[in-house]
């Protein structure tokens, strides 16, 4: 659940997959949607301090597959935030990916 709040997520994961030979599981928090997208979250107006990207199902997905995996599985749930003025359930996804290419 932090890749939302690293300045440069893909070297982070991309780091973290070098030393793995099986599987892989990243949970992260994911919009709506069906786009592979991500966005850059902080803006002046909304002062947004804790995290600097959004990502999409299908952009972990992609990013992961570029790495080398490959979703086989995805878990959904929608754990209670507890940060002030978004308190209640969020969605979020765990991703189960497999290597496909070797190291």
């Amino acid at each position: 659940m932090i890749i939302s709040h690293l300045r440069d997520a893909f070297r982070a994961i991309y780091s973290a997959s070098r030393l793995v030979k099986g599987d892989l599981i990243i949970t992260n928090q994911t919009p709506r949607g069906k786009r592979n997208e991500a966005y850059f979250l902080p803006t002046i107006e909304n002062q947004e301090m804790r995290a600097w990207w959004t990502f999409s199902e299908g952009c972990i997905k992609q990013m992961l597959s570029v790495m080398g995996f490959e979703v086989i599985r995805t878990v959904k749930s929608a754990p209670r935030c507890l940060v002030p003025g978004r308190e209640g359930p969020e969605s979020c996804t765990a991703f189960v990916s497999r290597r496909v290419e070797p190291v």
